[in-house]
């Protein structure tokens, strides 16, 4: 073996010296020095691959970051799939079925491009308790912003609008309803407003005509109902039952002393109705009424002539006057049999509260409806002959 040359570190003896470093190898780096494969003694320094530890190591930090970049993709996703990029557009018609879960809702909305994903969207909504109903939607909304519109509940149901009158008659009424509502079968509204299955708490034993007991005001009425005649008659019913217990009615035996009936004073707020168009002559007209009934004087009420006539006109003949009816209070005396129009809120209260005054006396004296109250006959004439020459009627 030449002088100076590096030596086998299998023949045992001091350690090596490193050729390029000129220093004594370690041990541990005994194994980087093999002989060369043309049989001389040089030695050709070689590195080590990596031990175990690094090996796990370099492993670990791979896994780590595939696992890392996996996380950051996946996330991603996620959040397009909660938060698409773009603003919702345009308008959607959602019909959410009663009963539906949330998984059934979520691929409702999926299928129509309310929100991205319906999965993501049924996890996001697993605690959610959501409406059936009718919901105005856009697409390419967020889970959130679809759930902020669920969150207010549906659209309200489409609704046909009937408005009735106070003071109509029941067959005017019964006009209203079949022209408003073509649904309605004109046999089927004709026994609910006079078959006497629907009846009022007011109405008295033996009376199945409706007349009086259907309260006037507009009523909304849903698809569902537009074609059941009963229901709507029964909510007539039941709002003029509502708005008589509020204002007394239930009280009428106290207040009268028993003189009189809930159904009788609902005749004479009728005749108030028929005959007062201005709420602050009502009370007087009611005081009229009861101070003709404490004296034996007839009613003489041209409403009730106009009811029993069954005709709605502007002057009354001799001959309309002598009409053989219950109904004609200027030929019979004392209340009649019943009801002459459905009274409102005001007439009603005025029945129970007349005003205090002696008149036995009223006459139109103003084209805005103002009545003249008088004590005296003399003094109604005057008046009449005076509203008369003024044109006012």
């Amino acid at each position: 073996m030449p002088s100076g040359a590096p030596r086998d570190p299998r023949a045992g003896g001091n350690p090596p010296l490193d050729p390029v470093l000129g220093a004594e190898m370690a041990a541990e780096d005994e194994d980087l020095y093999y002989r060369g494969a043309r049989g001389d003694e040089e030695w050709i320094r070689f590195r080590r691959p990596w031990g175990f530890g690094a090996r796990t190591l370099l492993v670990l930090v791979t896994l780590a970051i595939m696992l890392g970049g996996g996380y950051l993709a996946v996330n991603g996703w996620v959040q397009r799939q909660l938060d698409p990029p773009g603003d919702p557009s345009g308008e959607v018609s959602v019909e959410i079925p009663s009963g539906a879960g949330v998984g059934e809702i979520a691929r409702m909305l999926a299928d129509q491009g309310v929100v991205p994903n319906s999965i993501v969207t049924r996890l996001a909504w697993r605690n959610e308790d959501i409406q059936a109903g009718e919901y105005v939607m856009a697409q390419n909304m967020s889970v959130n912003e679809a759930l902020e519109v669920l969150d207010e509940g549906p659209l309200p149901p489409p609704f046909i609008s009937v408005t009735i009158p106070e003071g109509l008659w029941v067959s005017e009424i019964f006009e209203r309803l079949i022209d408003g509502l073509p649904e309605f079968d004109v046999g089927e509204l004709t026994r609910a407003l006079y078959s006497g299955t629907i009846r009022s708490k007011y109405q008295p034993e033996g009376v199945n005509n409706l007349e009086g007991m259907l309260f006037g005001e507009t009523y909304h009425i849903d698809q569902a109902q537009a074609g059941d005649e009963a229901a709507l008659v029964g909510r007539l019913v039941a709002q003029f039952d509502k708005v008589a217990m509020e204002v007394g009615y239930d009280n009428v035996e106290y207040i009268f002393g028993g003189a009189l009936t809930p159904y009788q004073v609902i005749v004479i707020a009728s005749i108030i109705e028929g005959e007062a168009s201005r709420d602050e002559d009502r009370p007087k007209v009611a005081r009229v009424i009861y101070n003709r009934i404490n004296t034996g004087m007839s009613l003489g009420m041209d409403a009730t002539v106009l009811y029993a006539l069954g005709e709605r006109k502007a002057d009354l003949t001799l001959r309309d006057l002598d009409i053989d009816s219950p109904y004609n209070t200027r030929k019979f005396p004392g209340i009649p049999p019943g009801p002459i129009s459905s009274p409102g809120r005001k007439s009603l209260e005025a029945a129970l509260n007349p005003a205090v005054g002696d008149w036995l006396y009223f006459v139109l004296q103003e084209r805005d409806g103002t009545l003249f109250f008088s004590e005296s006959y003399e003094e109604f004439l005057h008046a009449s002959d005076d509203a008369r020459r003024r044109g006012v009627f």
